[in-house]
């Protein structure tokens, strides 16, 4: 009779959407893919989201949103996993509504040591809940007693996800962030307050966009297109009875310094490459010439750096154009994670040398030699680790395994056991399982397949989606494996600012993330979007078009990129076997530098 009247008790719980299993989200079960899927919530926010539903607001936080203490838990949790789901109910509601048995309920009081008419509950599988005056203020559900080893000491205590500190005053402590920044660099602003931090900071802007870390403690805000204005950032936290406190801070956007020396080399990105009578300089986003043209080629700035060539040696400069690292290298590429990979010349071959890896002070840092031996391949660092390729003692083809990663220390921490090896995105690379990449999968950082090679191609990770190709069509994962938009294109591209570009019947057009589409496929080419445009061709008409599809900018050139603070570079074919005239428009569709070599 018990275990009837347990399971009765139980399927009523699940009907009124408060038990353990929140509208079939499993808290250390679920990801934030599921809510997407199951909500079509949370789809453009991967630390925490909140929203409204008809009955009750909700706020879920996901791994990726865990403070720095228990970035160890997250770690060993899949991406974005569910770690619990806030219930404010917006109707009157009692406990005795959620149908449970109090028999297998703990109570305690929130306001500990204080006496009053809050009163709390939490049980075994994950519910706690507060109370005022027997009125439910909040349910959390949390891991289960036999899921949260994971995550132990982050549900050790469950009461204090509804715990009311004890204050006299709701204080957000401070809100931190530099005075003054430039335009177009990311500006991260933290808060610190006196209350129950579990439910995080609701963040909110005068201007510019939020990157990453709404409702946590620290936030990332673009500054792209601020130049001259103040913004003044937000936050407000609420405790576990529901006051509320805020806290503001008002940073200035500088605009751009005319002087070279001042250039800061975050804002190296919108320093952009340009030729004049074949030889190679930069401009600003004004179309001002910042570095005049030396160079006899030149690459966009990453990282600070950008790299030049001299005399068929390569070499990186500054934001001031000063050679910071002498050009002696006969082939190199971009830094990334503060390293780039270069090729020492051995004299034996125009392109002949040693892989290396060099610091920004142009220091070797990583032989590669003892690694691969005289590989012809060395892979850029993502996420502090880089691919290589090392076909030595590996078996004749087709069967050779040649690729593995390496860390900054130059350890092989993967070994050569893969077909190929991509670089590292959201915590996941993209490898072939043989050398004919008959299949593709996704590995972690160990090493060990998260998604099985049952893939016939696929792409990196990019927004929580990765685009895979199944039986000939094209469609989309989630870091878990799970098929969240099935494979029906032809063509498929990353998610970038929401949106993806997808053929079908031999048109380009753009789907989002429930994989609607948002713009019918009738483009000949689409690239992704960037600062609300994207670059496509339409018969004779190029040209950029907004998120609605409206080809807003009209151009006329051979080759066109995607915009980068403010600034698109568009090419113009000049002759054959000559370097392409190289131009850039602003957002308005103006020249600021017409193409030319």
């Amino acid at each position: 009779m018990k275990v009837i009247l347990i399971t009765i008790l139980l399927l009523s719980a699940a009907e009124t959407s408060y038990a353990k299993a929140w509208r079939d989200i499993v808290p250390l079960r679920s990801t934030r893919s599921d809510v997407v899927r199951l909500l079509n919530q949370c789809s453009d926010q991967i630390e925490a989201c909140r929203f409204t539903l008809e009955t009750e607001n909700v706020h879920i936080l996901f791994s990726g949103g865990l403070a720095a203490a228990y970035h160890e838990c997250a770690k060993r949790l899949p991406p974005e996993t569910v770690m619990f789901v806030a219930v404010e109910p917006r109707v009157k509601l009692k406990l005795a509504d959620l149908h449970l048995d109090k028999r297998t309920l703990q109570s305690f009081n929130p306001a500990e040591p204080v006496k009053g008419k809050l009163k709390g509950y939490f049980s075994t599988d994950g519910l706690v809940t507060s109370l005022f005056k027997d009125t439910i203020l909040q349910i959390f559900y949390i891991a289960g007693e036999s899921d949260k080893g994971v995550c132990a000491d982050y549900y050790v205590q469950p009461q204090s996800f509804v715990a009311v500190p004890q204050v006299h005053v709701p204080e957000i402590y401070s809100i931190t962030g530099p005075p003054t920044i430039n335009a177009g660099e990311r500006l991260i602003v933290s808060a610190d307050s006196n209350m129950n931090e579990i439910l995080g900071y609701e963040w909110t802007l005068t201007g510019g966009r939020i990157i990453s870390g709404q409702y946590t403690k620290q936030i990332t805000i673009d500054t792209t297109g601020l130049a001259g204005q103040k913004i003044t950032v937000t936050a407000e936290i609420e405790d576990g009875s529901l006051h509320r406190a805020s806290g503001s801070i008002t940073v200035e956007v500088l605009t751009d310094n005319p002087s070279l020396a001042q250039i800061s080399r975050k804002e190296a990105p919108y320093l952009f490459p340009i030729s004049q009578r074949f030889k190679f300089g930069y401009i600003n986003r004004r179309g001002r010439m910042v570095i005049k043209p030396r160079f006899d080629s030149a690459r966009g700035f990453s990282e600070g750096l950008a790299r030049v060539q001299v005399n068929q040696r390569y070499g990186f400069i500054d934001t001031s154009g000063r050679l910071v690292i002498t050009p002696r290298f006969n082939m190199a590429n971009d830094f990334s994670d503060g390293l780039a990979a270069v090729k020492i010349p051995d004299g034996t071959c125009e392109t002949c040398g040693e892989w290396v890896y060099i610091n920004k002070t142009g220091h070797v840092v990583i032989h590669t030699k003892p690694i691969v031996g005289t590989s012809s391949y060395a892979g850029a660092f993502s996420e502090d680790l880089a691919s290589f390729y090392d076909e030595r003692g590996q078996p004749a083809f087709p069967r050779n395994l040649p690729y593995g990663y390496i860390d900054k220390s130059g350890k092989i921490v993967i070994p050569a056991k893969f077909g190929y090896a991509a670089e590292f995105h959201e915590g996941l690379a993209l490898v072939a399982k043989d050398f004919r990449r008959t299949g593709w999968g996704y590995i972690d950082q160990q090493g060990e397949y998260v998604i099985e090679p049952k893939f016939s191609d696929g792409g990196d990770f990019q927004e929580g989606l990765a685009n895979i190709r199944l039986d000939g069509k094209w469609g989309y994962i989630d870091r878990a494996g799970r098929l969240v938009i099935a494979p029906q294109f032809q063509q498929a591209s990353h998610f970038s600012e929401g949106y993806a570009s997808i053929m079908l019947n031999e048109k380009f057009g753009y789907i989002d993330k429930s994989g609607n589409i948002v713009i019918p496929p009738q483009f000949d080419s689409a690239g992704s979007f960037s600062e609300g445009f994207a670059p496509v061709k339409q018969g004779a008409k190029i040209g950029y078009i907004n998120q609605d599809g409206k080809l807003v900018l009209a151009i006329e050139a051979d080759e066109y990129e995607e915009f980068s603070g403010g600034i698109a570079q568009v090419s113009v074919r000049y002759k054959t076997n000559y370097p392409m005239k190289i131009g850039y428009i602003d957002t308005k569709g103006r020249y600021i530098w017409r193409p030319r070599v």
